[in-house]
């Protein structure tokens, strides 16, 4: 009886549910085709220096182009909540603090963009994980984007970062619970008799 009562409320409370893989770039395409859009200085490279994991990753190098660089998609996150990202980076070349580069996220397909995490600092290794939770309105949302845009200016062409590994997770959506608690009610009733 008491097992058939968590039962219910796992149902009802909807605690018990696992993160899905929404979306995830590791570059071992060789190419940059599973983004929606990347210009200036950014492709893929084939070293043991620039991927994480696997023989390609990301690279972004000086000097940006007029108006900075982008490596840009766009995902559907319906039927999602409580989306976090995750990736690995690495500065190959000092990062000066007038230069960076960000990750924004879009709710709304590009209108707005909003700043999630700045990379910036001295050259280092891969020991450099971001894992983040996105915020609230890019849960359930087809209009959800994701950029990395870097402005690597002063023409040096030595200012060099390295990404790798993204994945994009969420929980899925709970369904309406109705069904579930009257097919768990029959069951206990089922169960006293």
């Amino acid at each position: 009886m008491r097992t058939s009562f968590i039962v219910v409320l796992v149902l009802l409370t909807g605690r018990v549910t696992a993160s899905e893989i929404i979306w995830s770039d590791g570059f071992e395409s060789g190419n940059l085709s599973a983004w929606s859009n990347a210009n200036g200085q950014w492709k893929t490279t084939e070293s043991v220096a620039a991927a994480h994991s696997g023989k390609i990753g990301a690279d972004i190098f000086g000097p940006s182009a007029s108006g900075g660089d982008s490596l840009t998609i766009f995902i559907s996150s319906l039927d999602k909540q409580d989306l976090t990202l995750s990736y690995w980076w690495k500065i190959r070349e000092t990062i000066e603090s007038n230069k960076f580069v960000k990750l924004e996220y879009t709710p709304n397909a590009g209108t707005d963009w909003f700043e999630l995490y700045s990379h910036n600092g001295v050259a280092g290794d891969w020991t450099q994980q971001v894992s983040l939770e996105l915020p609230g309105d890019a849960d359930n949302n087809p209009n959800l984007g994701l950029r990395l845009r870097s402005t690597l200016v002063n023409g040096i062409s030595s200012d060099r970062v390295h990404f790798d590994d993204f994945v994009l997770a969420g929980v899925p959506e709970p369904a309406t619970t109705s069904g579930f608690v009257l097919a768990s009610l029959i069951f206990l009733r089922r169960r006293r008799k």
